[in-house]
């Protein structure tokens, strides 16, 4: 299990590393704090930003080890590092973390000079062609046209199951480019997640900005209603469309708030995520 500190936090040192691991082994029932018999475990530091954790799940009593709802006791145990350490506090079980670009990807965008993991430029472009595409033809058309690499995965009978996207540039130690798939940037850049954008009435494609804004904002109000009556599930992917017009608004303001709108679309997409594809956040095992 990896236990990691998103680079935007402070470096932990040696002492508060050790005491996450033992809360962490504590709160998963691994090795609970009073417990002499629990399992045998091991932490290990080889970067600023993590720790890697070995465990074995064989009690000293020959018991199994008890880790029921151990991902919600470990969001706790985050949630109280959190205090303690004077890090970004995140809402109780919000769950609702990005998928982190690995070290790797990190690093990689330090040494080319990049703002950003490619990963995550991917995931902004691909929410943002989403949010302005009419149907699958246009989506692809756009990914294309705001220069990435394109790969659609096609079933036998034709259909159009998923994509990949790559940035260009960005290749393996084969010199191949390295594409990442729709699932693999976020729970909503897969195919059947953009596809809800337009699976209603459909909009004319010659519709001015101003019409496709307007029916954008019925559905936000329509969505509204739903979930007053039906729980967080009805209406989930209405809600996106609020989405779609913060994310839209960014790709057309103005040059000196088009940072800041971005970072908007950012944190309500997060906010608004369904709890079904939400991951634990800060520290987090894989």
């Amino acid at each position: 299990m990896a236990v990691r500190n998103p680079p935007e936090f402070r470096t932990l040192t040696d002492e508060e590393w050790a005491r996450v691991a033992c809360e962490m082994m504590h709160a998963s029932g691994i090795a609970p704090h009073t417990d002499d018999q629990g399992c045998r475990w091991v932490a290990v530091r080889h970067a600023d930003d993590h720790i890697h954790i070995v465990a074995t799940r064989a009690r000293e009593d020959d018991r199994q080890p008890d880790t029921s709802w151990s991902k919600l006791r470990m969001q706790e145990a985050a949630r109280r590092f959190e205090i303690e350490f004077g890090l970004r506090r995140l809402t109780h079980a919000d769950g609702t973390a990005r998928r982190w670009s690995k070290t790797g990807e990190a690093d990689k965008a330090t040494r080319w000079g990049l703002s950003e993991p490619v990963r995550e430029a991917l995931q902004r472009a691909a929410r943002e062609a989403a949010a302005a595409a009419l149907n699958d033809a246009d989506f692809f058309a756009r990914l294309a046209a705001g220069g990435l690499r394109v790969k659609q995965r096609i079933a036998p009978d034709g259909s159009v199951t998923g994509y990949s996207v790559a940035l260009p540039g960005d290749r393996d130690s084969g010199q191949k480019p390295v594409f990442f798939p729709g699932t693999k940037l976020a729970p909503d850049p897969s195919l059947p997640r953009v596809r809800e954008r337009w699976s209603g009435p459909p909009v004319n494609a010659v519709a001015t900005r101003a019409d496709a804004w307007r029916t954008a904002a019925e559905k936000v109000r329509a969505a509204a209603d739903q979930l007053g009556v039906g729980g967080l599930h009805e209406g989930a992917g209405d809600v996106a469309a609020l989405g779609d017009l913060i994310v839209t608004a960014a790709v057309v303001s103005p040059y000196l708030m088009r940072s800041q709108m971005r970072k908007a679309a950012y944190e309500y997409e997060r906010a608004s995520r369904a709890p079904s594809a939400r991951q634990i956040a800060w520290v987090r095992p894989r």
